[in-house]
């Protein structure tokens, strides 16, 4: 839960960033932003290192809870994230454009109008219908499909790297070195 909304903010943080402040301050809004995450890039690894093993006596194969201390230290930087977040004062969203299949769909609902619950169930079946057919095009199908395939050939070899630079003899600082190299490069140009 926390990874997951963790992430879904922060991959937005650069964007958010530039929408809540005057159009002057743009760069700077994205400079701090991305500042912030090379400063992530020591932070949360150095941390995740610091507690691993901190839940048990043992290493990995004897100790199931061996790992625990990083998903602790993960959740915790999450739940900061969400907390500075709510924090900041989002302007106002800009009035959206109505598509005309809206506009036909109201036309009818003013011709005949249901009460009550059943205009509430049939203007939630209207919007139902109206995000299915979002999902349905290729507009919105090929982006998520190659966001995915790119966010697959990243996180799959990085996730297994400092388990292979182990198994090749080298330290498990030297791995963590690499990887934080790695969440620095992300964020520095």
């Amino acid at each position: 839960l926390f990874l997951g909304g963790g992430s879904g903010i922060g991959m937005y943080l650069r964007f958010a960033a530039i929408e809540v402040v005057p159009i002057n301050y743009n760069s700077r809004a994205m400079t701090w932003t991305l500042a912030g995450g090379c400063l992530a890039a020591f932070a949360g690894p150095e941390a995740g290192q610091a507690v691993v093993g901190k839940f048990g006596e043992g290493d990995a194969t004897t100790n199931n809870l061996y790992y625990l201390g990083i998903f602790v230290v993960t959740a915790c930087f999450n739940v900061a994230q969400i907390l500075f977040v709510a924090l900041i004062k989002f302007p106002p969203p800009p009035q959206m454009q109505i598509s005309k299949q809206k506009d036909e769909i109201d036309e009818r609902q003013d011709d005949e109008l249901p009460a009550g619950e059943e205009q509430a169930q049939s203007n939630h079946e209207t919007s139902f219908r109206e995000f299915l057919s979002l999902l349905r095009q290729s507009d919105f199908l090929l982006p998520v499909a190659v966001g995915g395939l790119a966010w697959a050939i990243m996180a799959m070899p990085m996730s297994i790297c400092r388990v292979a630079m182990m198994s090749l003899g080298y330290t498990p600082r030297q791995s963590l070195t690499v990887i934080e190299c790695h969440f620095l490069g992300m964020y520095a140009p």
